[in-house]
């Protein structure tokens, strides 16, 4: 359409109703729409990360983010239970990672360092499924579910002590998620 004869589209004029071809990649232009040059602070490409960015570093934040929601989750629970997170015995009690994140030495690190509790993970590959049947023999026999899934030893299971909480990164994750959360949910998070 714009090649003219003995000519290609590198040379082509104007084609229909006098408008240049529309280069790839770009969006056509919108009416009323003006556009501004890049702030010269932004880096990278609005659609990908900087390059100064390591894929790894992408990773750990993402880890970040879900351990601290899922961790300020399970303290609202507590709460709600009428358990206080802070109180040492309750902070002492381990948590246990199931799943395929409890396989990634990095997740399980995340969590241990934002949690500051030990940390079990279970030696058992398919728990989902032992805990489905384990439900179900207690069903049907009236036994306590935990007590007959420690029987069928499904494996030793690592103990990791705690370590140190990261109150510093605790206090930067929970100020980023909490200026995020009204732009990205439309509303306010603290009120």
């Amino acid at each position: 359409m714009h090649a003219r004869r003995g000519q290609g589209r590198r040379t082509a004029g104007p084609g229909p109703r006098g408008r240049r071809p529309r280069r790839r990649g770009r969006p056509p232009p919108l009416p009323g729409r003006r556009t501004h040059p890049r702030p010269p602070h932004r880096r990278g490409p609005p659609h990908r990360p900087a390059a100064r960015h390591h894929p790894q570093q992408l990773l750990g934040a993402a880890y970040e983010g879900a351990v601290f929601t899922v961790l300020r989750a399970l303290d609202e629970l507590l709460r709600a239970c009428g358990l206080d997170p802070a109180d040492p015995e309750v902070a002492a009690r381990p948590l246990r990672l199931i799943g395929g994140g409890a396989q990634g030495r990095q997740w399980v690190e995340t969590v241990r360092r934002l949690s500051g509790r030990p940390v079990t993970v279970p030696a058992g590959g398919e728990l989902v499924a032992v805990g489905a049947a384990a439900l179900a023999a207690a069903a049907a026999t009236g036994k306590d579910p935990v007590a007959i899934a420690s029987g069928w030893g499904t494996g030793e299971d690592l103990q990791l002590e705690a370590v140190e909480r990261d109150l510093a990164g605790w206090t930067r994750i929970g100020s980023v998620l909490d200026r995020a959360s009204a732009p990205l949910l439309g509303k306010d998070r603290r009120g």
